[in-house]
């Protein structure tokens, strides 16, 4: 009796280790996690530090992603994922072409397809022109300039990796507490440094902005350029230059793939020329970039109209 209870708990014993092996293995196993997007990208960096994930970005922040053209390291990227986030096909337009090469049990996200967003609808440029090639859909796609949706879509993230490792909840949940943490403190720097603002006008060439702009209380005039064609247009110089009369605006801001020496030939003297970048070109690729936009946004904004 003795012998057979003996072996009974060395098979208990051997069951228990086992489950901790495998518990062990299962956390230690490596996931590809891939984002379409820098700002996107670094949110979810945010969310799995400390976890044995690897990080993939599919478009870098100098590449317009409504019309990247997806190279064989990128489709490489998809076969091997575990987890995608994107915006949705009104921003990555060419990704739905090549969702087909995830693995089946790969979980996929689209932040513009979640529930209980701020959604803005795409604003009418038809009175100040609109030379872009790309498709607008019903929504503006920019949707990560809103704090309050980056909220929401850390919030996501969280529950997706927890179906991908259960194991990861505690990590997680720390994760997701600082990354809570900062986005509030940011949103609340952004609101009082804003305020001087006001609803004083300026123009915008690419109308990505809108979701910053209602967040904080300021209002951009649209004159929407496609970079190859800034300058080349006598009467779309003469139609800016009547629209910073106008509305008496102090500053134009372009994004880093404008030319600066056109875009100023196009303005003149008219008004102040500065850069604002939705995507994060040329910051670091890590888990600080997508409050490093919104910031760098701000700061431009008070450079330029406040002289700060």
């Amino acid at each position: 009796m003795k012998r057979v209870l003996c072996l009974c708990f060395m098979l208990m014993l051997s069951f228990v280790k086992a489950q901790e092996f495998n518990g062990s293995d299962s956390q230690s196993e490596v996931k590809q996690l891939v984002s379409s997007i820098a700002p996107l990208y670094s949110l979810l960096q945010s969310m799995t530090e400390g976890l044995p994930v690897e990080n993939h970005l599919l478009i870098a922040p100098e590449r317009s992603p409504h019309n990247h053209q997806f190279r064989p390291s990128d489709l490489q990227k998809l076969t091997q994922a575990d987890y995608l986030l994107w915006v949705g096909p009104d921003l990555e337009s060419m990704l739905p072409g090549v969702l087909h090469r995830l693995p089946s049990d790969a979980v996929q996200r689209s932040f513009m397809a979640m529930a209980q967003l701020n959604l803005l609808p795409t604003r009418d440029h038809h009175s100040h022109g609109h030379d872009h090639d790309h498709h607008h859909g019903e929504y503006d796609a920019h949707l990560w300039l809103d704090i309050s949706n980056l909220q929401l879509l850390a919030a996501q993230i969280y529950q997706d990796l927890l179906q991908i490792n259960p194991a990861w909840q505690p990590t997680l949940a720390v994760n997701f507490q600082r990354t809570q943490q900062e986005l509030h403190q940011l949103d609340a720097h952004l609101l009082a440094s804003l305020a001087s603002i006001g609803d004083a006008p300026f123009i915008v060439f690419h109308d990505a902005y809108q979701y910053f702009e209602k967040r904080y209380g300021l209002q951009s005039i649209a004159a929407v350029l496609d970079p190859g064609r800034v300058g080349t247009s006598l009467q779309r110089q003469f139609q800016l230059r009547a629209l910073i009369r106008e509305h008496q605006a102090l500053c134009v801001f372009v994004e880093p793939q404008f030319e600066q020496s056109r875009v100023r030939a196009m303005v003149g003297d008219s008004a102040q020329i500065k850069e604002l970048d939705p995507l994060g070109v040329g910051l670091p690729l890590d888990s600080q970039l997508h409050l490093l936009v919104l910031r760098q946004i701000a700061d431009q904004l008070q450079l330029c109209m406040l002289g700060e």
